[in-house]
């Protein structure tokens, strides 16, 4: 008994040792799996790397012993029997070698465009072959370089030069831009490619020659793009930059400008910022590439999406305008301003404004002369017809004038209703606005107040100030007949409380005169109410209310603008006026549904 028992712990221990084994073995294993893994990694890479390397020597090889006249290629510049791009298989690698080849004008006995001259330029050949390996886990490229040079002491090849420089928007140079050339004109079609160099510059010579005979196409992967149009075309007739023209033993210098891309983000809002969805817009960029007509690089319409934006991810660098063309809305404003500068390699946003049509309408934009900068706080006065009415540029508004649709309303979305009253206000009246309640014939009540909706400016605001309609009343109704305080909120559920304040900050005061400034206690508020308290000293008189409204600044109002729609065509005043400039007084017509005026002050002199 005592043996088996024995055996059995024996046994028992034999089995946990055979486990622990396993497991160190299988661990032994995976690391030197891992370590064979990366030697035969390793090995693979080098092997690749040795076969690359032959092939590339190989090609040069080849290339060094062919007739100085067939280096070159094959439908390239200069002309010859090497293709531009070749694949190999080898040893189970799949190779790309890439050849490329270009005359070199030597300074030794002048130069093209130089001040000595040179009637035969292309004094020898620079070959470079590149090879990579397209199966190959992170295999560097292999380039090597020769130079080729003809038997005697100067190739007799004539032509001309076409030397091509490309910078970027700030006029450095790009180096490794690609170089596209094409030409068709001749019997044998060349097209090839090529890059820059270190200073942007790719100076090829003994081009045949030919007018507006080469087509070239600027490129980098990333970058924005710049190219030569051809004449005559029906959407570009006059090109700014047509083909080039390469004479005999004369040098055609041109250049290009391109720049790393960048992502825009339209949006179209109230101003309040809420979103429109939906809105359709055109945006033109300030570059052009033909005149007579002028024929922009960009000039492309858009669609907001269902939420009010649409975004870009590979746009050109560029000062761009915007216009909604949206047979529904017209625009009221942009943030930033209607010219908006996109910087290379940026992620920028612009924010379309947009108001529902309402008749024939204007944009002013005041900016200042010197800077072209917008100018918020100016006043401007629009004069039709003898109607004058005066907005501030950089600051919204909200209006109400009727409150006939009577109580009940939370939200403000119905412009002729408000939320509540005491029931000594007349609101049902035929022009619709608010007066006491008549209690008998010609008697009205003493006292009455009202309360508004809820009024939503979008986002946490700046408050400015408060205006209404009449500034008089009748004198018998006494020396204060009507008196408003205000309240605000961050948020708007049931549980929130709204609290009154008057021009002082505080609940007892009492707004008694049109055009005050908005208590500052107000700011950062995004929802906004109003009281209106009216009383009579003499009851066979009431006074009366006919535009209530008060101006603001957010995010969404546009700076340096002011918007003005349901003007009648012909004539229009515009005087506008601010405290650190000269004063402008200017008019124009209004021949269309939609058009932009700008206002361009004077500083004052200190």
């Amino acid at each position: 008994m005592a043996n088996h028992s024995r055996q059995k712990r024996i046994s028992g221990f034999t089995f946990i040792e055979v486990i622990i084994a396993t497991a160190i073995l299988a661990l032994v294993a995976a690391v030197v799996l891992r370590a064979f893994s990366g030697t035969a990694n390793t090995l693979t890479g080098t092997r690749a790397r040795v076969v690359g390397t032959f092939l590339a020597s190989q090609q040069i090889e080849i290339i060094r012993n062919l007739p100085y006249l067939d280096v070159g290629i094959v439908g390239g510049l200069p002309t010859g029997l090497i293709p531009q791009n070749e694949v190999f298989i080898q040893d189970g690698f799949r190779f790309v070698s890439s050849t490329i080849v270009r005359n070199i004008d030597d300074p030794f006995d002048g130069t093209l465009g130089g001040d000595q001259g040179d009637s035969h330029p292309a004094d020898y050949k620079l070959v470079e072959v590149t090879v990579d390996c397209t199966n190959c886990d992170k295999f560097v490229p292999i380039t090597l370089t020769t130079t080729v040079g003809p038997k005697s002491l100067e190739a007799a090849e004539g032509g001309g030069g076409l030397f091509v420089r490309v910078f970027n928007a700030s006029g450095q140079p790009v180096s490794e831009a690609n170089v596209l050339i094409e030409n068709t004109q001749g019997e044998s079609p060349i097209s090839f490619s090529d890059v820059t160099n270190q200073n942007g510059d790719l100076k090829l010579v003994g081009l045949p020659t030919g007018i507006e005979a080469y087509e070239i196409t600027i490129g980098k992967e990333g970058y924005s793009s710049d190219q030569t149009y051809a004449e005559d075309e029906p959407q570009n007739p006059n090109p700014n930059k047509p083909h080039a023209t390469v004479s005999e033993g004369g040098a055609t210098g041109i250049s290009f400008a391109i720049d790393k891309l960048s992502a825009l983000d339209i949006s179209t809002v109230t101003s309040s910022c809420i979103p429109i969805p939906f809105v359709e817009y055109n945006m033109q960029g300030t570059k052009t590439i033909g005149s007579d007509p002028v024929v922009y690089k960009y000039d492309n319409g858009g669609e907001t999406g269902a939420q009010g934006t649409y975004s870009y991810s590979n746009l050109e660098w560029d000062t761009y305008t915007f216009r909604i063309t949206d047979a529904a809305y017209n625009l009221a404003g942009s943030l930033p301003f209607l010219a908006f500068g996109l910087l290379p390699d940026s992620s920028q946003q612009a924010t379309l404004v947009a108001r529902t049509k309402n008749g024939n309408a204007l944009l002013v934009t005041v900016k200042d002369k010197a800077t072209g900068l917008p100018i918020s706080g100016a006043t401007v006065v629009l004069d039709p017809d003898g109607s004058p009415s005066s907005s501030i540029t950089g600051r919204g508004s909200m209006v109400q004038t009727d409150w006939s649709g009577g109580s009940g309303q939370t939200e403000y979305t119905d412009p002729k209703r408000y939320f509540y009253s005491d029931g000594n206000v007349e609101t049902v009246t035929e022009s619709g606005e608010i007066r006491l309640r008549e209690t008998f014939p010609m008697t009205y009540a003493s006292a009455g107040w009202l309360e508004s909706s809820t009024f939503d400016v979008g986002i946490e605001s700046s408050f400015y100030t408060l205006t209404w309609i009449p500034n008089d009343q009748p004198e018998l109704s006494g020396a204060t007949p009507v008196r408003i305080q205000l309240a605000g909120n961050v948020t708007n559920t049931p549980e929130d409380t709204w609290e009154f304040f008057g021009p002082d900050g505080t609940g007892d005061s009492y707004y008694t005169s049109s055009g005050v400034a908005i208590a500052s206690v107000l700011n950062g508020s995004r929802y906004l109410r109003y009281r209106v308290f009216l009383s009579t000293e003499d009851d066979s008189v009431t006074p009366n209310l006919s535009e209530l409204g008060f101006t603001y600044t957010s995010l969404c109002v546009p700076a340096g603008q002011v918007y003005r729609d349901s003007l009648s065509l012909g004539v229009l005043e515009i005087d506008t006026t601010h405290d650190d400039y000269e004063t402008v007084a200017e008019s124009t017509v209004i021949g269309a549904d939609w058009q932009e005026y700008i206002v361009e002050m004077q500083k004052l002199t200190p």
